[in-house]
C-alpha cells in the first residue's frame, strides 16, 4: 500500500506501509454535562465528529542515500507547508491531514529503516 501526501507519493521515498489505521471511524463529537437533581446526564451532541489520531507503520528502504539524507528529505515533505494538506492512500481513502510527529528511525539492517508516521486528521464529510 501506498499513499500520496501534499501531492507527493510515498514511492518517491521507497516507503512500504506496514500497518495504518486510516481506515478508522472517528467518535461522535458529544459533551457529557452532570445536572444536579437527574439520574442521567444531559447530552450536548455537536454534529460532528473528533479528528483522527493517523499512524502509518511503514518500512523505509534508504539504498539510495544514507539515513540522514532520507530523514532530511522526509522532514522537507512533511513539514514543508503549514496546515491540512491531502492525505491520499491508493485504496481511495481521502484525508485532511497535517504531520504531528517526530520523524525516527529504527534500523533493521544497514540502510533499511522502520518509522512511524503521525498525522491529525478528518475526513470533509465528517465536518
Amino acid at each position: 500500500m501506498e499513499f500520496t501526501f501534499n501531492g507527493i507519493s510515498s514511492r518517491e521515498f521507497n516507503i512500504k506501509i506496514k500497518e495504518s489505521n486510516h481506515l478508522s471511524i472517528p467518535k461522535k463529537k458529544l459533551e457529557f454535562i452532570e445536572v444536579q437533581g437527574r439520574t442521567d446526564n444531559l447530552i450536548i451532541d455537536e454534529g460532528c465528529r473528533e479528528m483522527l489520531d493517523i499512524s502509518i507503520e511503514a518500512y523505509i528502504d534508504c539504498r539510495d542515500n544514507d539515513t540522514v539524507t532520507y530523514a532530511t528529505r522526509l522532514d522537507n515533505w512533511l513539514n514543508s507547508t503549514n496546515g491540512y494538506q491531502d492525505l491520499i492512500f491508493d485504496d481511495g481513502t481521502i484525508l485532511k491531514a497535517i504531520f504531528v510527529g517526530q520523524i525516527d528511525f529504527n534500523e533493521i539492517v544497514k540502510n533499511f529503516n522502520e518509522i512511524l508516521l503521525q498525522f491529525k486528521a478528518y475526513r470533509e464529510s465528517d465536518l
